[in-house]
């Protein structure tokens, strides 16, 4: 099965830098890329929930985290 039957977060790449993904910003035509911290900075651990999860994250080349990237996933029957 793949990672999208399984359910599991697709949005997520990784290459030679770590994770990392990738977005298009409201206006812009070009895809920017956020590499993420290793570990989140929140996440939930109930079975039943909307398994949201936080990562820090910052440009490619930086030293400091500037933004935060928040996966929150929708029910199929919302």
């Amino acid at each position: 099965m793949s990672n999208m039957e399984l359910d599991l977060n697709t949005h997520i790449k990784e290459d030679k830098h770590g994770e990392y993904i990738m977005f298009k910003a409201e206006g812009k035509t070009k895809e920017g890329k956020r590499c993420l911290e290793d570990e989140p900075i929140a996440l939930q651990y109930a079975i039943m929930c909307k398994g949201t999860t936080c990562y820090r994250a910052k440009r490619l080349g930086t030293v400091n985290w500037e933004f935060v990237v928040k996966f929150s996933w929708r029910s199929v029957k919302r």
